[in-house]
């Protein structure tokens, strides 16, 4: 789907007389669209059915309000003129002064993610508008209603309907050779690698969050309990569609068998998830290279834990945004000065 050829260009155009709008101005229309999108919280549950209400408001609504706070707090202040001290020179130099500006790009292509479409992209987007660029919105299948709901709250506020383009969901090959400014990407590290490859022949420069296999160790004297409650949550949310989804999960050998159990108990609980066919094919193959290897996989609560994978690390070196965890025995210890703690990267369940 091709681009119109002026499209670069019309942003760029429209960068330019943004970025002269005092930045005060653009803050307390940042607090405007804020506002809006607080009143029509009740509404973004209808957009993501396949979530719950209380995960969409909690992952999509609350990170993209504090987002917006922290522009309207911060913005000034982070992006001001100032002179740099005499660490911000090389020592060599005596005598020179220097002083650090930050300057728009102009043109800012965002190539949106569909595992979180409207916080993600929102606060990818008010960042750029804010530092005085025009942006280029493309979203991931699924997630157009999502950038349509941001592209009218921006004009809502007040924001001219020129610096954003809403793009067509499958525009975005053309859109990277299209020679934007600035290329903004969430996605996997295969998306990645190709947006790079086409971004290197017109020099521009990208912006990248790729994939995600977090580990999680569970040190010796841990409560299992607790683990057990942050891994279910983390494995869970948002169907497994998350880049800090908790997957390589390593336990002492006393614990892992303890640990597996309160893993079956709790995850049979739950109901079912609704992950997409895609990721169920991609997680199907992990399973047979698993079992193929020597492993065990089981499927309970919609999660697939795989056991006996020692020695199978570069199987799980993967990023299939599923939900899985792979439970790694060894001996490990606790370092010194370090409490006795799971590390878990959710706070909360």
């Amino acid at each position: 789907m091709a681009l119109p050829d002026d499209a670069v260009e019309r942003l760029r155009r429209a960068a330019e007389l943004w970025d002269a709008v005092p930045m005060a101005v653009r803050l307390r229309l940042v607090g405007r669209f804020r506002r809006l999108l607080q009143r029509r919280w009740r509404m973004l549950p209808d957009l993501f059915p396949k979530r719950p209400a209380v995960e969409t408001l909690t992952v999509e609504l609350l990170p993209l309000l504090a987002a917006c706070r922290f522009l309207e707090r911060n913005a000034e202040k982070v992006l001001r003129e100032r002179k740099a001290g005499m660490w911000g020179r090389p020592l060599w130099l005596p005598g020179v002064t220097s002083r650090v500006e930050r300057r728009p790009f102009g043109a800012v292509l965002i190539l949106a993610p569909g595992n979180y479409p409207l916080m993600l992209p929102g606060i990818q987007l008010l960042q750029a508008l804010v530092t005085g660029n025009a942006v280029a919105l493309k979203p991931a299948p699924g997630g157009e209603a999502a950038t349509r709901l941001l592209a009218d709250l921006l004009v809502q506020a007040g924001f001219p309907s020129a610096l954003c383009n809403v793009l067509p969901t499958g525009s975005g090959a053309e859109a990277v050779a299209a020679g934007f400014d600035l290329i903004v990407l969430t996605g996997s590290a295969q998306t990645g690698r190709s947006v790079l490859q086409e971004a290197a022949k017109t020099l521009t420069p990208t912006i990248m969050e790729l994939s995600g296999v977090d580990p999680v160790f569970v040190l010796p004297g841990a409560d299992l309990e607790h683990v057990a409650r942050r891994l279910v949550y983390g494995a869970r949310l948002n169907n497994g569609a998350t880049c800090i989804a908790p997957h390589r999960v390593f336990v002492h050998h006393e614990d892992k068998a303890a640990l597996l159990a309160l893993l079956r108990f709790m995850l049979v609980k739950k109901p079912a998830l609704s992950c997409d066919n895609v990721g169920r094919a991609r997680l199907a193959a992990l399973v047979g290279q698993i079992e193929a290897a020597g492993g065990r996989a089981e499927t309970v609560g919609d999660v697939t834990i795989f056991t006996q994978v020692e020695g199978l690390h570069a199987l799980l070196d993967t990023d299939i945004f599923m939900p899985w965890l792979a439970l790694t025995g060894g001996g490990f210890e606790k370092p010194p000065g370090i409490e006795v703690c799971s590390v878990i990267p959710f706070p909360l369940s």
